[in-house]
């Protein structure tokens, strides 16, 4: 049986002691209180009413006696002496002086030796035994005593122990949250590097599909620019022939180009200038997006190498983390 006892009046601090049916009030009492502590006393307390305990009370036999009112009882160790223990000490005290003018009363018998007197004390045989009863119930009290301070000794090491296990694994389980914590980060910010690629790769192939129109349309360009000089050789020729005066109904050429035919030449030859400059805008254009293009697909070649170290470094960190926790386990 395990009685609490509270040191205080606030009931934040007690203590357990395991009771047997030899346990006296005096042994709880010296169970409680600190070494080289003063007098202290038990007292229990029950809807409010204190009353203190004599020493020599057996603890079992009076838990007993409350019965199932036994859990409505507090017991509370006081560091002062107790009323009836001080009435009763004052009484003994009383009887002890009583007892010592008597025997100073007395005349005790004196032998002389070599002319030295020496009292003498006589014990009977009921004395002796009551003594030795006496001292053999000290003892065993001692030994109840001792058996019961190695079973609190015994009950706060595993106390302790389970302390200490309780630590270390809410210790283990915080290290395994952190680590998750860290990988769940470097996860995320794999994720985002992830993200910042496909990105990247969208806008590159959005940039080859406007480069490729861009092509298309300059191949256009080209092709009426070629067909251009083409009319415009033919009319190159039309015009030399005019000069040979070699076609029919027309008069020689004297120099200067008259009519319909020069203000077509004027026309298609503007028309080359504007489609030249116009091919010259847009090859620049081109090479500009072509250069884009080539940066952007570095930048891609140096994000993919850069998720491919992250992996690699993820990947032996999870293999260091599983080899520790089975060293850990084992």
């Amino acid at each position: 049986m395990i009685l609490t006892v509270f040191l205080s009046n606030n009931e934040q601090i007690l203590t357990e002691v395991p009771i047997t049916p030899e346990t006296t009030c005096r042994d709880v009492v010296e169970f409680c209180k600190e070494p080289g502590e003063g007098s202290c006393h038990l007292a229990e307390v029950w809807r409010g009413n204190e009353r203190p305990i004599p020493f020599d009370h057996m603890m079992y036999e009076h838990l007993q006696k409350w019965g199932p009112r036994r859990e409505e009882v507090k017991f509370f160790l006081r560091h002062e002496d107790s009323p009836t223990e001080s009435s009763e000490q004052g009484g003994r005290q009383t009887q002890e002086q009583r007892t010592q003018r008597n025997i100073i009363n007395v005349p005790g018998e004196k032998r002389t030796e070599n002319g030295v007197g020496n009292p003498r004390v006589e014990l009977t045989l009921s004395e002796l035994q009551d003594m030795a009863a006496r001292q053999q119930q000290q003892i065993e009290n001692q030994q109840q005593m001792l058996v019961a301070k190695e079973q609190r000794l015994h009950f706060l090491k595993q106390q302790e122990r389970r302390q200490q296990q309780s630590m270390s694994e809410n210790e283990k389980l915080q290290k395994l949250k952190e680590r998750v914590e860290a990988q769940e980060n470097k996860l995320k910010r794999i994720r985002a590097t992830r993200g910042q690629v496909d990105y990247s790769k969208i806008m590159n192939g959005n940039l080859s599909a406007e480069i490729e129109r861009f092509s298309a349309m300059f191949q256009e360009k080209k092709q009426e620019v070629q067909t251009a000089i083409l009319r415009v050789d033919q009319l190159s020729q039309q015009l030399e022939d005019l000069k040979k005066g070699k076609l029919n109904g027309f008069q020689p050429y004297n120099g200067k180009l008259t009519g319909p035919a020069a203000l077509e030449l004027k026309r298609l030859y503007q028309e080359l200038q504007i489609r030249n400059q116009l091919n010259q805008e847009q090859n620049s254009k081109l090479q500009q997006q072509k250069e884009l293009l080539n940066k952007r697909n570095m930048e891609v070649a140096m994000m993919d190498k850069r998720i491919s170290e992250l992996r690699e470094r993820l990947y032996g960190k999870k293999v260091q983390a599983c080899g520790k926790e089975s060293i850990s386990v084992r």
